[in-house]
């Protein structure tokens, strides 16, 4: 490599590294989340904010599960998503099959998966002596949700208070004394809720983004977006994951940075996303469009940008809202021509294009691939695409394309997935035994038969026609006396079937193990605390000892100083009867009195001269003694510390 392909090959580098952000952060993506949610239906994403900050702030208040919270709070915005992407209509006071849906959506179609269990009891009626932790935020979840509704009535906190409690079984009792001491003791929560500003979306929003997604989640966030709409029109869904596939191999192709490649794959993602604002009638009318109802389609691209705009990088709200702008300036909604086109929205052109031809539409059949490369030259011959990527797509079309037919069958399986497992809860008794029989939509479908037990009865257990990988932990709670209405079970379902109660026999086993583990720990701390009582205890009694020595050292002193002045006045009696003896005494006596320090008196015994406390000579100034006995004590009590 010589110098100039080498300074070429260190700009191409920094101009790669300069892009390689995918233009979108936790912020933007989870506005943009808020954004299509509120196109497809405003009460619910306003519902679920308000549910989400009260969520929040519960959490924050009696510290539950702190890590799990901010996912918490965003399933509160998501609660009703079940409701967006159902063909056929839920009836609004189905609770079970809105559950059902909102959950298995989530498990799918969303990087939440198994955090998305509380979905399925939302709504749920109020069964006691459940311990189960996904059980109990589904309730808290449906007793918030309930609070909104009285907000919404401009309800007073006194009279929700009283409705709450005359609800004896629909709500969790421990729930609603702490939610309504909550919503006392912090009075501003009902103020920004009834105030019109945007104070608590801000609060709730900023707690979301707690948790730290990677650049791969927030992606599968893109396409949660995207699901929640697509799944209105399956024929949609599969032409927005071919047009983002087709798109990135093109730019491939075409030897852009792989930043680049990623920011049309990405575009490719959203660039159908205004079609949330285009009637449904439209959307899936089955012929070619014309009139009034052709230009209300072609707006969705006027849409996309309003849309997409603020939650992404300018290049990609562009390649997004120009996918069907043409070279000779033919195209809509303004008429670009290829002067002012990218190389990224000359790309998504031809990827839409193709993808439209390739997939089935409610007014066409998939055209063959003869036929789709025809067209495509067709209109690059006429000014109307790139040559130069036409011809990247007609060289390397079985590549390409077998690509995007790839991805597309994994999409497309996966919603058949989930449509089989709702249709299977659908049928099955295990969703409705959380559920109020009133309020399911279909009171036939309850089995006369099912009853809650406080204590397990021997009988058969089935869980339905369920994924054997997270029935059991979704549905633990439910008795074990729920029976299948179908008898003509085949045996590979019996052996599941025995599989899972062997499981759940291991599995409760585990938690009486766990449970004891727990008690242990609680015997322990207790033991701890007992031990810790009994040394403060020591520590008061050897004080009251030390007092009490104190006072003894004192009364001894006291007694010591009373004897010292009795033998000195007995020395000054002696003295006195000695002065009447003659001369020679005195002078006996004087030579005598040149050793003073010996004298013992003979009354008293006691040299005071050699008495020690505490291996000190006594002072003659008490208070000494005492202050020194007091610094003494005071060492002592700092060591024991």
């Amino acid at each position: 490599m010589n110098y100039n392909d080498d300074i070429k090959h260190n700009i191409n580098k920094d101009i790669e590294n300069a892009t390689s952000k995918y233009y979108y952060n936790s912020s933007t993506v989870m506005k943009y989340l808020r954004k299509v949610l509120n196109e497809i239906n405003h009460g619910y994403m306003d519902s679920g904010l308000r549910t989400g900050f009260i969520m929040k702030r519960y959490i924050e208040r009696y510290k539950i599960n702190p890590e799990r919270g901010p996912k918490l709070v965003l399933l509160c915005l998501l609660k009703d998503i079940g409701l967006f992407y159902q063909d056929d209509y839920i009836p609004k006071d189905n609770h079970a099959l809105a559950a059902a849906s909102s959950f298995l959506f989530l498990n799918y179609c969303s990087p939440l998966k198994e955090d998305a269990k509380p979905l399925f009891y939302y709504k749920a009626k109020y069964i006691p002596d459940i311990d189960n932790e996904d059980y109990k935020y589904g309730l808290l979840m449906t007793l918030i949700n309930q609070i909104i509704m009285y907000n919404y009535q401009e309800y007073t906190l006194e009279e929700m208070e009283e409705l709450l409690r005359n609800e004896k079984n629909k709500f969790d009792p421990e729930q609603v004394r702490n939610v309504i001491k909550l919503l006392k003791k912090e009075e501003d929560i009902l103020e920004k809720l009834n105030n019109k500003t945007s104070l608590y979306i801000y609060e709730t929003q900023n707690y979301i983004l707690q948790t730290k997604y990677t650049d791969e989640e927030l992606l599968g966030f893109i396409n949660t977006t995207n699901f929640s709409f697509e799944f209105h029109n399956h024929e949609t869904l599969a032409h927005t994951v071919t047009v983002a596939v087709i798109a990135r191999a093109l730019a491939k192709k075409s030897r852009l940075p792989d930043s680049m490649c990623e920011e049309v794959y990405l575009a490719g993602l959203v660039h159908d996303i205004g079609k949330i604002r285009v009637p449904k009638d439209i959307l899936c009318f089955p012929g070619r469009l014309e009139g009034d109802m052709l230009k209300e389609m072609q707006r969705h691209v006027v849409y996309t940008k309003e849309i997409l705009e603020g939650s992404f990088s300018y290049k990609i709200v562009d390649i997004a809202s120009n996918h069907h702008e043409k070279l000779d300036g033919s195209g809509y909604p303004r008429g670009l021509r290829a002067i002012d086109l990218s190389i990224g929205d000359k790309i998504i052109a031809v990827a839409d294009i193709a993808s439209a031809l390739y997939c089935k539409r409610s007014y066409k059949t998939a055209f063959p691939p003869e036929k789709i490369m025809g067209i495509l030259e067709s209109d690059a011959a006429a000014g109307k695409l790139d040559k130069r990527i036409v011809e990247h797509l007609v060289d390397n079309y079985d590549e390409i394309m077998g690509e995007a037919k790839e991805r597309e069958t994994i999409v497309l399986k996966m919603y058949s997935n989930m449509k089989e497992k709702y249709e299977a809860l659908k049928k099955s008794n295990v969703l409705y035994h959380f559920f109020d029989k009133n309020n399911n939509g279909n009171d036939n479908i309850f089995d006369d038969k099912i009853k809650i037990p406080k204590e397990k009865e021997e009988s058969e257990t089935t869980y339905g026609e369920l994924d054997k990988n997270y029935n059991k932990d979704d549905f633990e709670v439910i008795s074990t006396n729920i029976k299948e209405d179908d008898e003509d079970e085949d045996i590979e379902e019996k052996r599941e079937t025995a599989a899972e109660i062997v499981k759940d026999i291991l599995e409760s086993q585990a938690g009486a193990q766990e449970e004891s583990l727990e008690e242990a720990d609680e015997l322990k701390e207790e033991a701890e605390e007992a031990e810790a009582e009994e040394t403060e205890e020591s520590f008061e009694e050897q004080e009251e000892i030390q007092e009490e020595e104190t006072e003894a050292l004192e009364e001894a002193q006291e007694e010591i100083e009373e004897q010292s002045e009795d033998s000195e006045d007995e020395n000054e009696e002696e003295s006195d009867e000695d002065e009447d003896s003659d001369d020679d005494e005195e002078s006996e006596e004087d030579d005598d009195d040149e050793e003073p320090i010996d004298i013992k008196p003979t009354k008293s015994g006691i040299d005071f001269s050699k008495l020690m406390f505490n291996n000190k000579v006594v002072d003659d100034d008490p208070d000494d003694d005492e202050i020194d006995e007091e610094d003494d004590l005071d060492d002592d009590d700092d060591d024991e510390d």
